[in-house]
């Protein structure tokens, strides 16, 4: 899976540059779980570059926000396009998770 992974300003920051569909599921399920378990304890999900997720995606990000929660950490996403925004409503997510509209934002709100 292609995907950036850094720390900044005390957060985990990963940013997939592709689909997240079945196929690459299992990888980003690991990486995912990987960062919420031995990060900061914030993890930022950048989705500038994310096109499309499935119903797959979405199992495996109330996976990790479920451990995140349990560890005493936060998952945050940003930056979802329109199609990734109208995929979490529809299936009443939206308010899961700390959604922000852009990376900066996001990484301000985590970082204090």
């Amino acid at each position: 899976m292609n995907m950036l992974e850094r720390m900044e300003k005390g957060v985990v920051v990963l940013q997939p540059l592709q689909r997240i569909d079945a196929s690459v599921c299992p990888e980003f399920s690991c990486r995912l779980s990987k960062a919420v378990h031995e990060g900061s304890g914030k993890v930022l999900l950048d989705l500038s570059q994310a096109v499309f997720i499935s119903s797959s995606t979405l199992s495996v990000l109330m996976a990790a926000q479920k451990q995140s929660l349990a560890e005493g950490g936060v998952l945050a996403l940003c930056a979802p396009n329109q199609a990734v925004k109208d995929l979490l409503s529809v299936v009443h997510l939206e308010n899961s998770f700390s959604i922000y509209d852009n990376y900066r934002e996001a990484l301000e709100a985590l970082h204090d």
